[in-house]
């Protein structure tokens, strides 16, 4: 079997582009930063099926596990707004009993847009969430990997029992 490597990457997309999709860089929950290109984790070397075959369940786990890291980063994200939203609220309730007056539905979501550390949490809630989904495009990729190198590993196999 010939040695055939995954050139769909550096062959159909451009490298600057490449770089910005391909590369991942995710906080962990204890603060250290995993940051990797994962195009190696999808190829498959042909020649070394077998080798392919033992490492892929690791690989799957440890991608699993970033992306269930990001995910709990997310929720983390999602509550911090909650938290935030509801402490704006408050205040506007506090004013509103003050000066005996009611805002407005639109009063008060201009307020919380206008809000300089829901923005913020937002647009990282937004960057969180496009690191999830690509982990999880990781994770499906390396599922569809592992099952196209056991199919792989099985023609191997009946090829060198054939006489």
């Amino acid at each position: 079997m010939t040695k055939k490597k995954n050139n769909w990457f550096s062959e159909n997309i451009d490298d600057d582009i490449a770089k910005t999709l391909i590369n991942l860089k995710v906080t962990l929950s204890n603060g250290k930063v995993v940051s990797r290109d994962f195009t190696p984790e999808i190829g498959i070397d042909y020649d070394l099926l077998e080798e392919e075959l033992e490492k892929t369940p690791s690989v799957f786990a440890f991608w699993s596990l970033v992306l269930a890291e990001q995910k709990a980063a997310v929720m983390v994200i999602e509550r911090n707004i909650a938290a935030k939203k509801a402490d704006v609220l408050k205040l506007i309730k506090e004013e509103e009993k003050a000066h005996e007056i009611n805002f407005t539905r639109k009063d008060i979501e201009d307020v919380l847009k206008g809000d300089d550390r829901l923005k913020s949490l937002d647009n990282m809630l937004i960057m969180a969430k496009k690191r999830e989904s690509k982990l999880f495009a990781i994770v499906k990729s390396l599922e569809m990997k592992s099952e196209h190198i056991r199919s792989l590993a099985g023609f191997k196999r009946q090829e060198m029992r054939q006489p």
